[in-house]
């Protein structure tokens, strides 16, 4: 078992594991690429990396550090995701900044996960920036972005860049069925996916998942008059 099973077949995620369990740990991370990459599972996997409980790098899953970290639960791994449309500047100043310059409180780091940090305003980005010229020896920054060339470049040039690719859909089906799922099942999941692996084990292993997909899957049938249409509406929104 590992904090990056779930992330399976993303081929960054396979080096990232690779380079943190080399000691090759960033102080700044940039995990780009298209919308449905998995960006954000990978980012918290890497966190559960950086603060496993039998040392960074080493990301068993299997201890309190991953699994509360996976969870988005551990006190060392801070996400930080815009307020409405952005993240402003006032966040940074207050939320990031000191909290980065304090020691872990348990762990061997402290992540932060900043989510769409494209969105943060300049200000925001330049006021990050200080704190990117002279890390702390313990933080580490992970930055998760749909859009690379909104990140300032003086960010930019600051983070290693990870870029994310989705995964092929045979690649995805494979990993569904070496997890349990039924190939039939599997190739389905991946196709409605899109090359995202996380969403992919929702879709094939999620019972709650999977009951919506066959609501929607069942309407069309179900269509054949109106008041049939209004009561199926009325039960997708009550689902």
């Amino acid at each position: 078992m590992s904090a990056w099973d779930g992330v399976a077949g993303v081929a960054a995620a396979e080096r990232l594991a690779e380079q943190l369990a080399a000691g090759q740990i960033a102080h700044a991370w940039l995990l780009t690429g298209p919308r449905g990459t998995g960006k954000r599972a990978v980012a918290f996997a890497l966190a559960a990396a950086l603060v496993c409980e039998r040392g960074p790098g080493v990301a068993c899953g299997e201890c309190s550090g991953c699994a509360r970290a996976l969870r988005n639960r551990h006190p060392d791994v801070h996400h930080v995701e815009p307020e409405g449309v952005i993240i402003p500047v006032d966040v940074v100043r207050e939320a990031v900044i000191p909290e980065a310059a304090r020691s872990p409180f348990e762990a061997s780091y402290k992540v932060f996960v900043i989510e769409d940090a494209d969105r943060m305003n300049d200000a925001a980005q330049n006021a990050l920036l200080k704190t990117l010229e002279e890390p702390q020896p313990d933080t580490v920054f992970v930055l998760v972005s749909d859009h690379e060339e909104e990140v300032l470049e003086t960010i930019t040039s600051r983070c290693r860049v990870v870029r994310l690719d989705p995964v092929p859909l045979e690649r995805v089906s494979e990993v569904l069925v070496a997890a349990g799922a039924d190939p039939d099942e599997a190739r389905r999941a991946a196709t409605l996916a899109e090359g995202d692996v996380a969403r992919a084990r929702l879709l094939a292993f999620d019972d709650a998942v999977r009951a919506r997909v066959r609501t929607w899957r069942e309407l069309p049938a179900r269509l054949a008059s109106p008041v049939d249409a209004l009561d199926a509406a009325a039960e997708v929104v009550a689902e």
